[in-house]
């Protein structure tokens, strides 16, 4: 089965954020509007294809999608080094873009066990710009400027799942995975090259009117700039529910990360 759609969305830009205004009541942070700011508008199209086989139950999906924001908005700054003082205003830059391609794979493994398997590729583009400083007076509106830099992100990301469940017990093992390559345009901004992964097993178990719930997960990351961030940690998610009034109602107990 093959699926497509393509969508088209156009935003007005901000009444406030278009208008010749000046908000200087705070002298150390001054907005201004601009008068010359275009809407923006966002096209989304995608394709997807779906194949079913009865032997495993099994099911490939494989979708496409390319979505392009075209006058996007973003802040643009200037910042006085003597003073402390900012100066922000909303301004366009270039056309953001982003592709994806997703491949997910799913099937039974006898009666009682499953498996499902996704991929996902995705490259994307942003622009922003980067902040100018001034001495003595602050700049008019048309004096504002600053370097228009891309943000480019190649991302893979991986997730495998296996699953049991029977009339009592609901079981699930996973693992993921997401590595993310940052590049900019110009040279003051440095790349990255980002791990964020994770494992786990959630599992649930059903006695009469009581559910009870235990999920367990090591998160990790690594390739952040700060040192907090590149570091592992357990979690574990802890819950006891009690179906009540025929089951139109229930009491639940939770507790988070126990550990």
């Amino acid at each position: 089965e093959l699926k497509g759609n393509v969508s088209w969305d156009y935003t007005v830009a901000d009444m406030l954020e278009s208008s010749a205004y000046v908000d200087d009541t705070n002298p150390l942070y001054i907005t201004m509007g601009n008068p010359g700011l275009r809407p923006e508008s966002d096209l989304y199209s995608n394709l997807a294809y779906n194949m079913m086989f009865m032997k495993g139950q099994q099911m490939l999906t494989i979708n496409v999608g390319y979505n392009r924001t075209f006058d996007p908005t973003t802040r643009l700054s200037a910042y006085n080094a003597q003073t402390g003082a900012y100066i922000s205003t909303t301004t366009n830059v270039a056309d953001n873009d982003r592709w994806n391609f997703n491949l997910e794979y799913d099937r039974s493994l006898g009666e009682l066990f499953r498996l499902n398997n996704s991929m996902r590729y995705t490259h994307a583009r942003t622009h922003g710009m980067e902040t100018m400083t001034y001495d003595g007076n602050a700049p008019l509106l048309s004096q504002l400027s600053g370097d228009i830099y891309c943000q480019t992100n190649n991302e893979l990301h991986e997730r495998l799942d296996v699953s049991f469940e029977n009339k009592a017990w609901e079981v699930r093992a996973f693992g993921s995975v997401t590595y993310s390559d940052l590049t900019y345009s110009i040279p003051s901004l440095s790349g990255q090259n980002l791990w964020n992964y994770s494992a786990g097993i959630v599992g649930d178990y059903k006695l009469a009117h009581w559910t009870f719930h235990l999920a367990g997960t090591l998160y990790g990351s690594r390739g952040y700039l700060s040192d907090m961030m590149n570091r592992d940690r357990f979690a574990l998610d802890a819950n006891i529910t009690w179906k009540m009034l025929k089951g139109k109602g229930q009491l639940t107990l939770s507790a988070k990360d126990i550990l």
